[in-house]
C-alpha cells in the first residue's frame, strides 16, 4: 500500500493544531514522521490514520458531541 506523504502543515490542518505542535509531537516521538534524504520531514497518511485511531474516543461519544467530525483526537500525554 502506497500512502500519500504529507507535510507538517497538512497534518496540522487535518488535526486542527498549528504546525509547530505537529513538529513538537514528532520531535518528542509521539507522532510518527519520516526524514527525507534532503532533510525534509513527511508523514504517511496511513500512519497518521492509525495514530489517530489509537487516540480516538469511543465512536458514540465522538459522533454525539461532534457530528461533523470523523473522530475526536486526544492530545498525547507529556
Amino acid at each position: 500500500m502506497n500512502s500519500p506523504l504529507l507535510t507538517a502543515r497538512q497534518v496540522a490542518e487535518q488535526l486542527g493544531v498549528c504546525p509547530e505542535t505537529v513538529l513538537r509531537w514528532t520531535r518528542d516521538r509521539k507522532l510518527p514522521g519520516h526524514r527525507l534524504p534532503g532533510g525534509g520531514l513527511r508523514y504517511q497518511q496511513a500512519e497518521l490514520d492509525a495514530w489517530l485511531e489509537a487516540r480516538a474516543t469511543s465512536a458514540g461519544t465522538a459522533t454525539e458531541e461532534f457530528p461533523d467530525r470523523r473522530r475526536r483526537l486526544e492530545a498525547p500525554s507529556r
